[in-house]
């Protein structure tokens, strides 16, 4: 599906570069739209990236900590059962 948009789209695209022709102001300004929608998807997905990696790193965060709540946890009480006096 994704590959016949794509298709649908180049040939939509070729079709209005080819209907310019050589009219100059018309094709700076299609061409300038173009650049313009492109640079607007970049940044975008440059927002949405960090906005990922930040939940990521948040994650990464929470499951550390719990982490090492654990790990203090087992250790402290198998130090304890080693520990006691045997009666």
């Amino acid at each position: 599906m994704a590959e016949e948009l794509d298709m649908l789209e180049d040939a939509e695209f070729e079709n209005q570069m080819t209907e310019m022709g050589e009219d100059q102001p018309r094709l700076l300004r299609f061409i300038a739209t173009q650049q313009f929608t492109t640079s607007k998807v970049l940044v975008d997905h440059g927002r949405r990236i960090k906005k990922l990696e930040g939940r990521n790193n948040k994650i990464m965060g929470i499951i550390g900590g719990a982490g090492a709540v654990i790990a203090t946890t087992f250790i402290e009480t198998l130090n304890y059962f080693m520990r006691r006096p045997s009666g």
